[in-house]
Protein backbone atom coordinates (compact mmCIF):
# COMPACT_ATOMS: atom_id res chain seq x y z
CA UNK A 1 0.00 0.00 0.00
CA UNK A 2 1.13 3.56 -0.71
CA UNK A 3 1.01 5.99 2.16
CA UNK A 4 -2.08 8.16 2.37
CA UNK A 5 -0.94 10.43 5.18
CA UNK A 6 0.57 13.94 4.95
CA UNK A 7 2.93 14.28 1.99
CA UNK A 8 5.87 15.22 4.22
CA UNK A 9 5.54 11.94 6.12
CA UNK A 10 5.33 9.58 3.16
CA UNK A 11 7.97 7.02 2.32
CA UNK A 12 9.87 7.16 -0.99
CA UNK A 13 8.59 4.83 -3.69
CA UNK A 14 10.86 1.90 -4.53
CA UNK A 15 11.13 -0.32 -7.60
CA UNK A 16 9.43 -3.08 -5.61
CA UNK A 17 6.43 -0.87 -4.98
CA UNK A 18 6.09 -0.15 -8.68
CA UNK A 19 6.35 -3.82 -9.66
CA UNK A 20 3.58 -4.59 -7.17
CA UNK A 21 1.47 -1.75 -8.53
CA UNK A 22 1.79 -3.07 -12.07
CA UNK A 23 0.66 -6.48 -10.85
CA UNK A 24 -2.44 -5.48 -8.91
CA UNK A 25 -3.66 -2.14 -10.29
CA UNK A 26 -6.34 -2.11 -12.96
CA UNK A 27 -5.05 1.20 -14.36
CA UNK A 28 -1.35 0.90 -13.66
CA UNK A 29 -0.43 2.91 -16.75
CA UNK A 30 -2.28 6.05 -15.78
CA UNK A 31 -0.58 9.34 -14.95
CA UNK A 32 0.91 10.18 -11.58
CA UNK A 33 1.74 13.45 -9.89
CA UNK A 34 5.06 12.82 -8.14
CA UNK A 35 7.52 14.80 -6.11
CA UNK A 36 11.30 14.54 -5.86
CA UNK A 37 14.06 16.72 -4.48
CA UNK A 38 15.86 16.52 -7.82
CA UNK A 39 13.00 17.52 -10.15
CA UNK A 40 10.30 18.98 -7.92
CA UNK A 41 6.67 18.18 -8.83
CA UNK A 42 6.14 16.37 -12.14
CA UNK A 43 3.38 14.56 -13.99
CA UNK A 44 4.64 11.33 -15.55
CA UNK A 45 3.32 7.89 -16.54
CA UNK A 46 4.09 4.93 -14.31
CA UNK A 47 6.42 3.46 -16.94
CA UNK A 48 8.63 6.56 -16.82
CA UNK A 49 8.53 6.64 -13.03
CA UNK A 50 9.62 3.00 -12.91
CA UNK A 51 12.59 3.67 -15.21
CA UNK A 52 13.75 6.57 -13.08
CA UNK A 53 13.43 4.68 -9.82
CA UNK A 54 15.43 1.78 -11.26
CA UNK A 55 18.12 4.32 -12.17
CA UNK A 56 18.33 5.43 -8.54
CA UNK A 57 15.74 8.23 -8.38
CA UNK A 58 13.71 8.70 -5.20
CA UNK A 59 10.11 9.84 -5.56
CA UNK A 60 6.98 10.36 -3.52
CA UNK A 61 3.65 9.67 -5.25
CA UNK A 62 1.32 12.56 -4.47
CA UNK A 63 -1.70 11.42 -6.51
CA UNK A 64 -2.74 9.34 -9.49
CA UNK A 65 -5.07 10.72 -12.14
CA UNK A 66 -7.90 8.67 -10.65
CA UNK A 67 -7.41 10.37 -7.27
CA UNK A 68 -8.37 13.84 -8.51
CA UNK A 69 -11.64 15.03 -6.94
CA UNK A 70 -14.60 15.55 -9.22
CA UNK A 71 -14.96 19.12 -8.03
CA UNK A 72 -11.88 20.28 -9.95
CA UNK A 73 -13.01 18.79 -13.27
CA UNK A 74 -14.54 21.04 -15.95
CA UNK A 75 -18.30 21.19 -16.37
CA UNK A 76 -18.95 18.41 -18.82
CA UNK A 77 -22.13 16.44 -18.04
CA UNK A 78 -24.56 18.77 -19.79
CA UNK A 79 -22.28 19.06 -22.81
CA UNK A 80 -21.82 15.31 -23.01
CA UNK A 81 -25.55 14.64 -22.74
CA UNK A 82 -26.58 17.08 -25.46
CA UNK A 83 -27.83 15.58 -28.67
CA UNK A 84 -27.60 18.91 -30.51
CA UNK A 85 -23.90 19.54 -29.88
CA UNK A 86 -21.94 21.92 -32.15
CA UNK A 87 -21.94 21.13 -35.82
CA UNK A 88 -25.39 19.51 -35.91
CA UNK A 89 -24.55 16.51 -33.74
CA UNK A 90 -20.80 16.49 -34.32
CA UNK A 91 -18.43 16.45 -31.36
CA UNK A 92 -16.31 19.03 -33.18
CA UNK A 93 -17.06 22.73 -32.84
CA UNK A 94 -17.79 24.71 -36.02
CA UNK A 95 -14.91 26.57 -37.66
CA UNK A 96 -15.39 30.35 -37.64
CA UNK A 97 -13.32 32.19 -40.22
CA UNK A 98 -14.34 35.78 -39.50
CA UNK A 99 -11.83 37.35 -37.10
CA UNK A 100 -14.49 39.84 -35.95
CA UNK A 101 -16.62 37.01 -34.57
CA UNK A 102 -16.13 36.48 -30.78
CA UNK A 103 -15.94 32.73 -31.44
CA UNK A 104 -13.01 33.00 -33.85
CA UNK A 105 -10.21 30.55 -32.86
CA UNK A 106 -12.20 29.23 -29.88
CA UNK A 107 -11.93 25.71 -31.32
CA UNK A 108 -8.16 25.85 -30.71
CA UNK A 109 -8.48 26.47 -26.98
CA UNK A 110 -8.01 24.29 -23.92
CA UNK A 111 -11.60 24.88 -22.78
CA UNK A 112 -12.96 23.58 -26.07
CA UNK A 113 -10.62 20.60 -25.77
CA UNK A 114 -12.29 19.64 -22.49
CA UNK A 115 -15.71 19.64 -24.11
CA UNK A 116 -14.49 17.66 -27.13
CA UNK A 117 -13.18 14.94 -24.78
CA UNK A 118 -16.47 14.91 -22.87
CA UNK A 119 -18.48 14.57 -26.09
CA UNK A 120 -16.21 11.83 -27.44
CA UNK A 121 -16.64 9.92 -24.18
CA UNK A 122 -20.36 10.63 -23.78
CA UNK A 123 -21.23 6.94 -23.87
CA UNK A 124 -20.10 6.34 -20.29
CA UNK A 125 -20.08 8.74 -17.35
CA UNK A 126 -17.22 6.88 -15.65
CA UNK A 127 -15.09 6.94 -18.80
CA UNK A 128 -15.65 10.65 -19.34
CA UNK A 129 -14.68 11.44 -15.75
CA UNK A 130 -11.56 9.27 -15.98
CA UNK A 131 -10.56 10.86 -19.28
CA UNK A 132 -10.95 14.38 -17.90
CA UNK A 133 -8.89 13.48 -14.83
CA UNK A 134 -6.10 12.28 -17.11
CA UNK A 135 -6.46 15.43 -19.20
CA UNK A 136 -6.19 17.62 -16.10
CA UNK A 137 -2.91 16.01 -15.05
CA UNK A 138 -1.48 15.70 -18.56
CA UNK A 139 -1.69 19.45 -19.04
CA UNK A 140 1.12 19.77 -16.52
CA UNK A 141 3.52 17.78 -18.73
CA UNK A 142 6.24 19.89 -20.35
CA UNK A 143 6.76 17.63 -23.37
CA UNK A 144 3.71 15.59 -24.38
CA UNK A 145 5.85 12.93 -26.05
CA UNK A 146 6.58 11.51 -22.60
CA UNK A 147 2.99 10.23 -22.70
CA UNK A 148 3.64 7.73 -25.50
CA UNK A 149 2.78 4.79 -23.22
CA UNK A 150 4.20 1.29 -23.25
CA UNK A 151 4.17 -1.67 -25.62
CA UNK A 152 2.79 -5.17 -25.07
CA UNK A 153 4.49 -8.40 -25.99
CA UNK A 154 3.11 -8.13 -29.55
CA UNK A 155 4.57 -4.67 -30.04
CA UNK A 156 1.22 -2.88 -29.85
CA UNK A 157 1.15 0.43 -28.04
CA UNK A 158 -0.74 0.72 -24.81
CA UNK A 159 -1.61 4.33 -24.03
CA UNK A 160 -1.49 5.92 -20.59
CA UNK A 161 -5.06 7.16 -21.11
CA UNK A 162 -7.87 6.73 -23.67
CA UNK A 163 -6.86 7.99 -27.12
CA UNK A 164 -9.62 10.61 -27.08
CA UNK A 165 -7.71 12.52 -24.38
CA UNK A 166 -5.20 13.52 -27.07
CA UNK A 167 -7.90 15.69 -28.60
CA UNK A 168 -8.08 17.58 -25.32
CA UNK A 169 -4.34 18.20 -25.35
CA UNK A 170 -3.89 18.89 -29.06
CA UNK A 171 -5.86 20.64 -31.75
CA UNK A 172 -5.18 18.35 -34.70
CA UNK A 173 -4.75 21.25 -37.10
CA UNK A 174 -2.43 24.09 -37.98
CA UNK A 175 -2.43 27.74 -37.02
CA UNK A 176 -2.84 30.48 -39.61
CA UNK A 177 0.51 32.23 -39.29
CA UNK A 178 0.29 34.83 -42.08
CA UNK A 179 -0.02 37.77 -39.62
CA UNK A 180 3.41 36.93 -38.20
CA UNK A 181 5.28 36.35 -41.46
CA UNK A 182 7.09 39.02 -43.46
CA UNK A 183 5.40 39.70 -46.79
CA UNK A 184 8.19 37.97 -48.72
CA UNK A 185 7.60 34.66 -46.90
CA UNK A 186 3.91 34.30 -47.67
CA UNK A 187 3.25 33.88 -51.35
CA UNK A 188 -0.53 33.48 -51.16
CA UNK A 189 -1.19 36.56 -49.06
CA UNK A 190 1.16 39.22 -47.79
CA UNK A 191 2.24 38.85 -44.19
CA UNK A 192 2.18 41.67 -41.66
CA UNK A 193 5.29 40.88 -39.61
CA UNK A 194 3.46 41.16 -36.28
CA UNK A 195 5.37 39.99 -33.18
CA UNK A 196 4.47 36.52 -31.91
CA UNK A 197 4.15 37.57 -28.27
CA UNK A 198 2.50 34.90 -26.11
CA UNK A 199 2.22 32.61 -29.16
CA UNK A 200 6.00 32.26 -29.64
CA UNK A 201 6.44 29.19 -27.43
CA UNK A 202 3.22 27.38 -28.32
CA UNK A 203 4.18 23.76 -29.03
CA UNK A 204 3.67 22.07 -32.40
CA UNK A 205 4.12 18.31 -32.94
CA UNK A 206 4.99 16.89 -36.36
CA UNK A 207 6.59 13.84 -37.93
CA UNK A 208 9.18 15.98 -39.71
CA UNK A 209 9.82 19.62 -38.86
CA UNK A 210 12.92 20.06 -41.04
CA UNK A 211 12.14 18.10 -44.21
CA UNK A 212 14.66 15.39 -43.35
CA UNK A 213 12.67 12.40 -44.56
CA UNK A 214 11.09 11.33 -47.81
CA UNK A 215 7.42 12.24 -47.89
CA UNK A 216 5.56 15.03 -46.21
CA UNK A 217 5.17 15.94 -42.55
CA UNK A 218 2.04 14.79 -40.69
CA UNK A 219 0.23 15.50 -37.45
CA UNK A 220 -0.57 12.66 -35.00
CA UNK A 221 -4.23 12.94 -36.02
CA UNK A 222 -3.61 12.60 -39.76
CA UNK A 223 -5.34 9.69 -41.49
CA UNK A 224 -2.08 8.98 -43.32
CA UNK A 225 -0.58 7.87 -40.00
CA UNK A 226 -2.30 4.48 -40.41
CA UNK A 227 -3.75 4.07 -36.96
CA UNK A 228 -0.93 5.65 -34.94
CA UNK A 229 -2.21 6.34 -31.44
CA UNK A 230 -1.06 9.71 -30.24
CA UNK A 231 2.45 11.07 -29.83
CA UNK A 232 5.69 9.13 -29.54
CA UNK A 233 9.34 10.17 -29.31
CA UNK A 234 9.50 9.75 -33.10
CA UNK A 235 7.69 13.08 -33.46
CA UNK A 236 9.44 16.43 -33.56
CA UNK A 237 8.54 19.17 -31.11
CA UNK A 238 8.93 22.73 -32.40
CA UNK A 239 7.53 26.08 -31.33
CA UNK A 240 5.48 28.52 -33.36
CA UNK A 241 8.52 30.81 -33.43
CA UNK A 242 10.59 28.03 -35.02
CA UNK A 243 7.82 27.13 -37.47
CA UNK A 244 7.52 30.71 -38.73
CA UNK A 245 11.23 30.55 -39.65
CA UNK A 246 11.15 26.99 -41.03
CA UNK A 247 12.15 26.88 -44.68
CA UNK A 248 12.26 23.13 -45.32
CA UNK A 249 8.95 22.19 -43.69
CA UNK A 250 6.87 20.23 -46.24
CA UNK A 251 3.36 19.65 -44.83
CA UNK A 252 0.73 17.09 -45.73
CA UNK A 253 -2.13 18.73 -47.65
CA UNK A 254 -4.72 16.86 -45.56
CA UNK A 255 -3.61 17.67 -42.01
CA UNK A 256 -1.33 20.68 -42.50
CA UNK A 257 1.70 18.82 -41.14
CA UNK A 258 1.42 19.32 -37.38
CA UNK A 259 -0.88 19.39 -34.36
CA UNK A 260 -1.05 22.41 -32.06
CA UNK A 261 -0.92 22.19 -28.29
CA UNK A 262 -4.18 23.80 -27.21
CA UNK A 263 -4.08 27.50 -26.51
CA UNK A 264 -4.79 29.39 -23.31
CA UNK A 265 -7.36 32.18 -23.19
CA UNK A 266 -4.62 34.84 -23.46
CA UNK A 267 -3.10 33.10 -26.49
CA UNK A 268 -6.50 32.87 -28.19
CA UNK A 269 -7.15 36.56 -27.51
CA UNK A 270 -3.85 37.60 -29.08
CA UNK A 271 -4.24 35.19 -32.01
CA UNK A 272 -7.66 36.74 -32.67
CA UNK A 273 -6.28 40.29 -32.34
CA UNK A 274 -3.34 39.60 -34.66
CA UNK A 275 -5.64 38.22 -37.36
CA UNK A 276 -7.96 41.19 -37.07
CA UNK A 277 -5.10 43.68 -37.38
CA UNK A 278 -3.65 41.67 -40.29
CA UNK A 279 -6.97 41.87 -42.14
CA UNK A 280 -7.28 45.60 -41.42
CA UNK A 281 -3.74 46.15 -42.74
CA UNK A 282 -4.67 44.29 -45.93
CA UNK A 283 -7.70 46.53 -46.38
CA UNK A 284 -5.63 49.67 -45.79
CA UNK A 285 -3.04 48.55 -48.36
CA UNK A 286 -5.71 47.69 -50.91
CA UNK A 287 -7.56 50.95 -50.30
CA UNK A 288 -4.37 53.00 -50.66
CA UNK A 289 -3.79 51.43 -54.08
CA UNK A 290 -7.42 51.71 -55.22
CA UNK A 291 -8.53 55.13 -54.00
CA UNK A 292 -11.01 55.64 -56.82
CA UNK A 293 -12.90 52.45 -55.86
CA UNK A 294 -12.44 52.54 -52.10
CA UNK A 295 -15.41 54.69 -51.09
CA UNK A 296 -15.83 56.04 -47.55
CA UNK A 297 -12.93 55.01 -45.27
CA UNK A 298 -14.28 56.43 -41.99
CA UNK A 299 -15.01 53.04 -40.38
CA UNK A 300 -11.63 51.68 -41.45
CA UNK A 301 -9.79 54.63 -39.90
CA UNK A 302 -11.80 54.23 -36.69
CA UNK A 303 -10.88 50.54 -36.41
CA UNK A 304 -7.19 51.27 -36.94
CA UNK A 305 -7.37 53.88 -34.16
CA UNK A 306 -9.04 51.38 -31.83
CA UNK A 307 -6.24 48.84 -32.22
CA UNK A 308 -3.59 51.53 -31.92
CA UNK A 309 -4.81 52.25 -28.38
CA UNK A 310 -5.76 48.75 -27.27
CA UNK A 311 -4.46 48.41 -23.70
CA UNK A 312 -4.51 44.58 -23.64
CA UNK A 313 -1.90 44.33 -26.39
CA UNK A 314 1.02 45.05 -24.05
CA UNK A 315 -0.08 42.11 -21.87
CA UNK A 316 0.20 39.78 -24.86
CA UNK A 317 3.68 40.98 -25.87
CA UNK A 318 6.49 39.55 -23.77
CA UNK A 319 9.37 41.94 -24.40
CA UNK A 320 9.85 45.67 -24.78
CA UNK A 321 11.15 45.07 -28.31
CA UNK A 322 7.91 43.31 -29.28
CA UNK A 323 5.78 46.08 -27.80
CA UNK A 324 7.83 48.75 -29.59
CA UNK A 325 7.50 46.91 -32.91
CA UNK A 326 3.72 46.55 -32.52
CA UNK A 327 3.19 50.22 -31.72
CA UNK A 328 5.50 51.36 -34.53
CA UNK A 329 3.55 49.25 -37.02
CA UNK A 330 0.24 50.60 -35.72
CA UNK A 331 1.45 54.19 -36.00
CA UNK A 332 2.48 53.60 -39.62
CA UNK A 333 -0.84 51.94 -40.33
CA UNK A 334 -2.69 54.80 -38.67
CA UNK A 335 -0.83 57.39 -40.75
CA UNK A 336 -1.66 55.54 -43.96
CA UNK A 337 -5.30 55.22 -42.96
CA UNK A 338 -5.53 58.92 -42.09
CA UNK A 339 -4.29 59.80 -45.58
CA UNK A 340 -7.21 57.92 -47.07
CA UNK A 341 -9.80 60.35 -45.67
Amino acid sequence: MFDDGPVGERRPVTAGHLRALRTIAREADQLYLVLSTANGPEVIPLSVLEQRVKAGGRYIVVAAAGDLPEGILPEWREQAAETDSPGGGSVWPPRIHDSKDPGFARHLGAAEGEQVVARLMRGSRWEAGAALRSLSLARGVTDLRVLEGTYDERGRRRGVFPYDVWHGLLAMETLRLAPFRPASQDSSRGGSGLPLGVLARVQLYTTDAAGRYEGRAHSPGCRHQRGDRGLTWNYDLVTVEEMVRAEEFDPCSKCGGYATRRLTEAQIAYYRAAHRVHEIADRVRWTAGNRERAGDCTSLVAEVKKWSHKDAVDEWLETEEQATRWHQMMRELSRTAQQLQ
